[in-house]
Parts: C-alpha cells; sequence; structure tokens
C-alpha cells in the first residue's frame, strides 16, 4: 500500500526556537536533582546530544517552525501555550493546538490552571512531568 496522498503529520511535541537558550536552562537547571548534568552545554545533555542552535535576531521563529514543518509535511502541531504559540495560532489559524504543562503535585492550582487556560485560549492537551 502507497502513502497517501495530501494527508500530513500532526507534531506532538514541537516547540520555536530560543533567542535565549541561557534563560531556558537556568529553568529547567532548578529542578534538576543530579550533579552530572552541571558539566554539560545543557541540562539533559545526556539524551539530548545535536543541540539546536539559538535564533538569531533576525529569525522569526514562527516563520522558521512553519517553513520546517512545510519542508518535511508536518501539517499541524502540538505547542505549550505560550505568547508565541498565540501569535502562531493567530497567522496560522487549525495548524496550531496548545497543550499546557501543570505540577501534578498542586491540584486546586492545577485544575485553576486549566480551566482558565482553557477558556481562555481553548486547550487540547495538559501534560505534566512529575519527575525530573
Amino acid at each position: 500500500m502507497a502513502y497517501p496522498e495530501g494527508i500530513g503529520a500532526i507534531d506532538l511535541m514541537i516547540g520555536f526556537p530560543f533567542r535565549d537558550k541561557k534563560a531556558v536552562y537556568e529553568y529547567l537547571q532548578g529542578g534538576i536533582k543530579d550533579k552530572g548534568s552541571d558539566d554539560l552545554a545543557m541540562p539533559a545533555g545526556y539524551m539530548f546530544k545535536d543541540v539546536p542552535e539559538e535564533a538569531t535576531e533576525e529569525v522569526d521563529p514562527i516563520d522558521f517552525t512553519f517553513t520546517e514543518m512545510d519542508k518535511y509535511g508536518v501539517s499541524a502541531g502540538l505547542f505549550g501555550l505560550t505568547d508565541t504559540s498565540r501569535e502562531a495560532k493567530k497567522r496560522h489559524p487549525g495548524r496550531v493546538f496548545f497543550s499546557l504543562e501543570v505540577d501534578p503535585n498542586d491540584i486546586t492550582g492545577a485544575v485553576r490552571k486549566i480551566r482558565d487556560a482553557n477558556e481562555s485560549d481553548g486547550l487540547s492537551a495538559v501534560t505534566t512531568f512529575p519527575a525530573g
């Protein structure tokens, strides 16, 4: 059976290039307990060896991401809920779906966060990362 025409993939773990990876990594570093990660280029460097370069100021992260999606036949993506993903949804309606990460240890706060985000932005998924 041949691959069907006109059906694009849906990427369930997609994001936009960062302009300041250091700030992102510092945020992640707060939850990392092992000392071995201190010497790595990124906190989970033992798993991710080929980390992309930072986006330059000349690169629009939304345009870059959707150009790559089109290049590889990705019709839509599940993006974390950020200002950038909200803007992407305005520019590319029908191709951007939102996922919200919540803290599983804060039940009341998580429920409130889910309700608020769903009401304001419309969620497609909720994720959690209880360990790490």
